[in-house]
């Protein structure tokens, strides 16, 4: 679980670890998040930055290699 703001470029940032997995997966969550491109919020039909926290990320495992 993490929280983040999502700026006005629909980019993530200031990205803090609120409940962790550890074993590199908290590491791989923010990693992820700061690749990933957001809609940001609206205000007065201009981009705004938004605060998201309790943000959950989810792995799953694949038995094919």
């Amino acid at each position: 679980t993490l929280d983040l703001v999502v700026g006005a470029d629909g980019k993530a940032r200031d990205i803090k670890v609120v409940k962790g997995l550890g074993h590199g997966l908290d590491e791989a969550a923010i990693a992820a998040l700061a690749r990933c491109r957001f809609k940001p919020g609206l205000r007065n039909g201009d981009a705004v930055a938004v605060q998201l926290r309790a943000f959950k990320v989810r792995f799953f495992m694949n038995d094919t290699f």
